[in-house]
């Protein structure tokens, strides 16, 4: 995956998982704020499949160590 893309979605996976945390800390029951958070953070792992496939059908291969 691009390296830019990577890095979004990891500042955002950690920003929903602060404000989730946040929100338990004070008690606040699950909202659509918070399941929207998550939903957000699982729409941009759909992305990076259906990108990641892309590219492996293209012959690109994985750098480093896979395993």
């Amino acid at each position: 995956m691009f390296e830019w893309a990577y890095l979004a979605q990891v500042y955002l996976a950690l920003a929903a998982a602060f404000y989730c945390i946040f929100l338990g800390l004070i008690n606040r029951a699950p909202s659509w704020w918070s399941v929207g958070a998550v939903a957000l953070v699982e729409g941009f792992l759909l992305v990076q499949l259906a990108v990641t496939i892309a590219l492996v059908a293209s012959g690109n291969q994985a750098k480093g160590d896979t395993v």
